[in-house]
């Protein structure tokens, strides 16, 4: 696993991500995030993608 930043909890519970992260998941604003938990624990945020499926 490599580290890519940290970020400090702001006084109305936001963050800003590190530019190394916004870089890598190629953000822009007002782009949305995901936020998903393994069983394990541990916490992933991804950016949101559009997901089709094959017709039948």
């Amino acid at each position: 696993m490599k580290f890519l930043g940290s970020a400090k909890l702001a006084t109305k519970s936001q963050i800003t991500l590190p530019k190394t992260v916004r870089d890598k998941l190629d953000l822009c604003k007002g782009d949305d995030l995901i936020f998903l938990q393994d069983d394990n624990g541990l916490i992933f945020i991804t950016k949101e993608v559009e997901i089709s499926y094959p017709k039948d």
